[in-house]
């Protein structure tokens, strides 16, 4: 005969646990860069992250890129103290200048440092607006994190 629960008095919940095949293998870590990617940590002479490094190497295979400078030095517009370092400044062939800003995903993803880059992009869109430049692309470091996926990143957005 079943023994019939005492009203008031406390049983162990028991958890639901689902089925195997319930079961999904959670990805939530970027793919690894293969050891053997021989990256540097160096671009035009100066030092340079795996990003930097990645996107550098894959406008140095693009056909249309005639050359790039990487973190060249821009003064702040008058009132404004400062220098501006854009990580590049893309030269297409028969294109307007591009500047490019690979955002790591640590030093990038605060609102106040997303606010930061928001104002300085302003500020070096104003300051190569004489030069005809496009308006700054920013790309994420997701983007970026394989030299694969950094060529297909160039490929599909500078023509």
């Amino acid at each position: 005969m079943p023994v019939k629960p005492v009203r008031g008095a406390t049983q162990a919940f028991k958890y639901r646990t689902p089925a195997q095949a319930e079961r999904q293998a959670l990805n939530r870590l970027p793919p690894a860069a293969p050891d053997d990617e021989g990256l540097t940590g160096i671009v035009a002479g100066q030092k340079a992250t795996d990003i930097e490094e990645r996107l550098a190497r894959a406008l140095d295979k693009h056909p249309a890129t005639e050359r790039y400078d990487f973190q060249d030095s821009y003064r702040a517009p008058r009132n404004v103290p400062g220098e501006l370092r854009p990580d590049f400044i893309v030269y297409l062939s028969g294109a307007t200048p591009q500047p490019l800003q690979p955002d790591g995903e640590y030093a990038h993803r605060s609102a106040e440092q997303r606010e930061s880059d928001r104002v300085k992009d302003a500020l070096l869109d104003e300051i190569l607006k004489g030069t005809g430049a496009l308006p700054t692309i920013r790309i994420p470091g997701l983007l970026l994190d394989t030299q694969d996926e950094a060529d297909r990143w160039v490929r599909e957005n500078l023509l």
